[in-house]
């Protein structure tokens, strides 16, 4: 039987730009919250919030949903709020999730939990603004954003 987790996914529909912080030097060998690397040069200008539950701590992955090249690494400590901006494109969020971070290769060690969104997310200009997402990976009865699990490697 398939197990599917039934997560929050808020629309924020049309944003504007605003700065944000961008986080710290690039470096993956310690865990820090609010940390993020963008593997593309487009401009980052769509907004993106995720919220997560205390106890674990996330290393969320932006991957083009066409070609499946990774764009983006964020890292969020399980209970703190994370924003950030995103370049525009259609993506799917990939996250790996557990208690103590080891490295990129290893992530969260044996215990590591990979999983991704089953829809992609769509960040476009529209005539109003730039449209952005407000997500929950925080497990719900009544959520609307379906995960599914996958194998460490797909990550």
């Amino acid at each position: 039987m398939q197990c599917r987790k039934h997560l929050v996914l808020v629309f924020a529909a049309m944003f504007l730009a605003s700065n944000i912080s961008m986080g710290a030097p690039p470096a993956f060998n310690e865990f820090k919250h609010g940390y993020q690397k963008s593997l593309v040069s487009h401009e980052r200008i769509a907004p993106l919030a995720i919220r997560t539950s205390p106890g674990d701590n996330y290393l969320v992955k932006l991957v083009d949903a066409l070609n499946g090249t990774p764009v983006m690494y964020m890292m969020i400590e399980g209970g703190r709020p994370f924003e950030t901006r995103v370049p525009l494109g259609i993506y799917r969020i990939r996250y790996a999730a557990g208690k103590q971070w080891l490295n990129l290769n290893d992530l969260f060690g044996e215990h590591t939990v990979t999983s991704e969104a089953e829809q992609s997310f769509n960040f476009r200009r529209t005539a109003d603004g730039v449209t952005g997402y407000q997500i929950e990976l925080i497990l719900q009865r009544s959520g609307n954003l379906h995960t599914k699990a996958i194998p460490r490697a797909q990550f």
